[in-house]
């Protein structure tokens, strides 16, 4: 599902989705042929992300070959760096490859960039990584809402889930929304619902919770249910506290019941995570009292001993604490972080998880499959990695009842060739998807063509329509 203010980006791309162009076959097989991909000798990658045709013409996904360069570098240093700071490098030979890429961000961009992050999280308690790029897609809002029906039937049977962003499975300035659970019964970390998005702002997560919803009830005909709300259904979301996410889910639950208003909606069903509540207060450098106090807040058994925390830290003139105070102390915050300020049910604030560790894991797996990718091919990786592993139950007895059998040699041989036709499968399904890329590519390139010659032969008719002005203008004043 798209979303967008700004039509002209995303509407380019549907368009080439629904060309029909002719592919030159020829052309495509030479773009196979070559590979341009280099990476780094700490890199563990076996086989190239590109597809490429072997001797035999079958396409393939093309083998990582380390090559040797015989360049060698002497270096001259001082014995007194002190007395002489300067080392002399000497470098003799020709490289026979193209410069490799870094391996890591260099130090002084990497310092620069903690420094302009630590400094923003402790002038202002709501900063997020969201916030600090708020400026990029001032006029834009992308929203991507992949999903299998599967999964959206699932959603309705939860009690509590995880939702989390990540920045680095796509390139650029689109991040990946996700819904996750843990169950606990199978030990299996569950993803339902994947959202690309470029949000920062309340209102923009609004918008992104009414299409996620939505794009729920038009797979299953169900609207998903609320507990506060409708007595039944999703009892708690476990989020790390992001101002803007939280107030967007907030506004989304007061369109569903306007009786309450949005920071009334977050007590009954918002938790935060802990562990970026800590992490957010170490971040603030106050004194190990301050700290001790903050990191009580959590585990206070009691309204009252809330209040002493809270008094204690108001009578501290430590720098920057009443900022902290007056953001922690708002009744959403705070509830989201002790049972005893929170309106949530307490078997399910038991039963659910204080952190969002399940989600953190889900987007770390996802990752090994590829980081900062195009966006489309992130899509079609996420389409065939949830198509293979669904989230759908298997009932543990039969497993249970297979494995205590003892196996022959002959079930052993019948695993192992299932096992690779299975992995033959799955690498002729990258293929195909790879495939599909490029045939997009093309497709993309193709269309880049047609507008340029469609600009070309403007220009020249208007040159033409011009020589014709002309032309007249020197007849009537008789200069021909």
């Amino acid at each position: 599902m798209l979303r967008q203010k700004n039509q002209r980006p995303m509407r380019y791309i549907l368009e080439v989705w629904n060309l029909n162009v002719n592919l030159n076959k020829m052309e495509e097989r030479e773009l196979l042929k070559y590979c341009t991909t280099i990476s780094s000798r700490s890199s563990k990658q076996k086989l190239c992300e590109k597809t490429h045709i072997n001797s035999d013409g079958h396409i393939v996904r093309g083998n990582i070959k380390e090559r040797t360069c015989r360049v060698q570098f002497t270096l001259l240093t001082p014995y007194d760096l002190n007395q002489c700071p300067c080392i002399v490098i000497i470098c003799k030979g020709i490289h026979n490859h193209p410069p490799p890429p870094p391996e890591r961000i260099p130090d002084g961009i990497k310092d620069d960039l903690q420094d302009i992050i630590k400094n923003a999280i402790e002038d202002d308690n709501s900063v997020t990584a969201g916030s600090i790029t708020s400026d990029i897609y001032p006029n834009e809002l992308v929203i991507f809402v992949c999903m299998l029906k599967d999964q959206a039937k699932l959603i309705h049977q939860l009690g509590s889930i995880q939702i989390d962003l990540t920045f680095k499975r796509v390139k650029g300035n689109i991040n990946k929304f996700e819904i996750n659970s843990y169950n606990t019964e199978h030990k299996l970390i569950l993803s339902y619902a994947c959202v690309y998005t470029n949000v920062t702002t309340a209102e923009g997560y609004q918008q992104l919770f009414t299409d996620l919803f939505n794009v729920i009830k038009d797979l299953t005909g169900q609207a998903v249910k609320f507990r506060h709300i409708d007595g039944n259904g999703i009892g708690c979301i476990i989020g790390d506290l992001d101002p803007a996410q939280a107030k967007g889910l907030g506004l989304f639950l007061q369109s569903e019941d306007t009786h309450k208003d949005w920071e009334t909606h977050l007590q009954y069903i918002f938790k935060s995570c802990v562990v970026h509540f800590e992490r957010n207060a170490r971040a603030k450098k106050f004194s190990s009292e301050t700290l001790n106090l903050i990191l009580n807040i959590s585990t206070a058994p009691s309204i009252g001993e809330l209040e002493k925390i809270f008094y204690t830290l108001e009578q501290l003139e430590e720098s920057k604490i009443k900022e902290w105070i007056r953001y922690y102390r708002q009744p959403y915050v705070l509830a989201s972080l002790n049972l005893n300020a929170s309106k949530i049910d307490p078997e399910i604030w038991a039963s659910s998880a204080n952190n969002t560790n399940v989600a953190e894991a889900a987007h770390a797996l996802a990752n090994r499959e590829g980081k900062h990718l195009k966006l489309l091919t992130a899509i079609i990786r996420g389409r065939t990695r949830n198509g293979k592993n669904k989230p759908i139950l298997v009932d543990s007895t039969n497993i249970k009842a297979e494995s205590s059998q003892p196996k022959r040699k002959g079930q052993f041989a019948s695993t192992r060739n299932s096992k690779q036709c299975k992995i033959t499968e799955n690498n002729t399904e990258n293929i195909d998807f790879d495939i599909e890329e490029r045939k997009i590519a093309l497709k993309e390139r193709e269309l880049q063509i047609c507008v340029q010659e469609a600009a070309a032969r403007k220009a020249l008719a208007e040159a033409e329509a011009m020589e014709l002005i002309n032309l007249e203008k020197k007849k009537s004043l008789g200069l021909l």
